[in-house]
């Protein structure tokens, strides 16, 4: 680890100075040697967890630590501490949530109730359940050939589906129904 100084802060009620945790330092790269790279200490990676169960995001931690996103993200990439405190920020958000949601259900919000078993057990209100089932609908969407081009004009024009009818080789138009329009 590269040497740096310690800051300190003051207490206003005591006048006492003490130590502030370093967040992040500069580390030897192992990949690339004579660079330096970001790294987050433990107390950094403690900051992170507390930002993300508190509900914030990534771009909240990495300003806490007073760093660019993409630089957290990058540091996460080279250390499994800084990517466990992560997981760990989010499943302890998740859990609080989760409870809060489960507590609004059992006094009987049904939304709450409706989103739970919709996300955790993957409810659904109609149908078979995914994965299949032996009652499952099946689509079929036939796609017509191209019109002519005096089929276009047939339509535009309000020509009745008679008349279209009364002609079905095309004779009036010049051309079979098989025949492409050509440019």
């Amino acid at each position: 680890m590269a040497a740096t100084k310690s800051k300190t802060r003051t207490r206003r009620d005591t006048g006492q100075r003490t130590p502030v945790p370093t967040l992040v330092e500069q580390r030897p790269s192992v990949d690339t040697p004579g660079r330096t790279v970001t790294a987050v200490t433990e107390a950094g990676c403690q900051v992170v967890k507390q930002v993300l169960s508190a509900g914030g995001g990534l771009d909240s931690a990495a300003t806490a630590l007073g760093m660019a996103r993409v630089t957290l993200t990058d540091c996460a990439r080279r250390q499994a501490d800084l990517r466990q405190a992560i997981q760990a920020g989010n499943a302890a958000l998740e859990e609080r949530l989760v409870g809060s949601l489960l507590k609004q259900a059992l006094d009987g919000f049904a939304p709450a109730a409706m989103f739970l078993l919709k996300t955790r057990f993957r409810y659904r209100e109609t149908g078979p359940p995914d994965g299949g089932d032996e009652r499952s609908v099946s689509v079929n969407i036939n796609i017509p050939a191209p019109m002519t081009d005096a089929d276009f004009r047939r339509l535009i024009d309000g020509t009745s589906v008679e008349r279209a009818q009364d002609d079905p080789e095309g004779r009036q138009s010049g051309r079979t129904p098989n025949q492409g329009a050509t440019r």
